[in-house]
């Protein structure tokens, strides 16, 4: 299965919004793989592993953060 750099953005920032965990891209490849499944694994217990926090500064600023902020201006 192959995963989009969006589809990792996208589970990079869903790791850090919901969990306050902050990941890699190779970190966050399992749960964008599994997002695109979600259909097919509605209802299931799905385990994956978390690993590698090592993200470069201005991508998670490109990623994570400017989205937040955005959603914060939508809020406010």
């Amino acid at each position: 299965m192959q995963v989009s750099d969006d589809e990792i953005a996208a589970a990079i920032r869903a790791y850090w919004t919901d969990t306050h965990n902050l990941a890699e891209g190779a970190g966050a490849a399992p749960l964008a793989a599994a997002l695109q499944e979600k259909d097919r694994l509605r209802g299931k217990r799905v385990g994956l592993v978390l690993s590698g926090g090592n993200i470069d500064f201005d991508l998670f600023k490109t990623w994570v953060m400017q989205d937040a902020a955005v959603g914060e201006r939508a809020v406010a």
